[in-house]
């Protein structure tokens, strides 16, 4: 059973660092539409976002 998951689990992470970086690299290509952020000093979003 042991020698079954390592390889398995391996391929697993393989995948999973390969897809994380496809959304990445989708996400940094698609942030034209996000506004820059006028003054670094000041709170340039002053809302919080709470989840139930």
């Amino acid at each position: 059973s042991t020698d079954v998951s390592t390889p398995r689990h391996a391929s697993l992470e393989t995948s999973l660092r390969e897809v994380l970086f496809q959304i990445i690299k989708f996400v940094n290509e698609k942030k034209d539409h996000i506004p820059p952020v006028p003054i670094l000093d000041c709170v340039s979003f002053p809302y919080e976002i709470t989840l139930p």
